[in-house]
């Protein structure tokens, strides 16, 4: 649905995908994270993975889509950088009291600056994206469909071919 229209109807086919998209982002950290790289086949974890791994795919997909039609806001940026310090902090001093030991000073540092360490990457993508969101929707409304195909293309090219800007998880 276009926001563009003044009926605020949920697309929820696109809830659906996204939610989707989170499920598998969680059972790509519980391969990750969990017992599961120590199984015996390693050809089912490195499937598994690779799988699972088109969840983090989706979820950006969905919200470029969804951002790609609002209104923006510059300072809904600032409302998610609290929500993952709020939320990070909450798991950090829940595991500071329910597992002692496997908190360190970083884990605090980590969660009070999410933009300068790798632990936050998608967080840093999206924070960077949505302060261009603007000059982007004004590019991609523009842009013709041949243009477009070519943009596209380069991108693929780019980063997924060429694996550049590729970041470590």
């Amino acid at each position: 649905m276009s926001s563009a229209s003044n009926d605020k109807q949920r697309n929820y086919g696109i809830d659906l995908f996204k939610i989707l998209a989170m499920l598998l982002i969680v059972c790509w950290h519980i391969v990750i994270h969990g017992q599961a790289l120590h199984f015996s086949n390693k050809w089912i974890v490195s499937l598994l993975q690779s799988v699972l791994v088109l969840g983090v795919d989706c979820f950006a997909l969905t919200s470029g889509y969804i951002l790609s039609d609002i209104k923006y806001k510059p300072h809904r940026i600032m409302v998610y950088w609290f929500q993952v310090v709020f939320y990070s902090a909450l798991i950090t001093f829940c595991f500071f009291i329910f597992s002692p030991g496997t908190v360190y000073r970083e884990d605090i540092i980590y969660f009070l600056r999410p933009l300068y360490t790798d632990k936050y990457w998608y967080f840093s993508c999206y924070f960077l994206l949505y302060l261009f969101i603007p000059f982007y929707n004004t590019l991609l409304s523009n842009l013709s469909l041949k243009k477009s195909y070519m943009l596209a293309g380069m991108l693929i090219l780019l980063f997924s071919v060429l694996h550049l800007g590729k970041i470590k998880v």
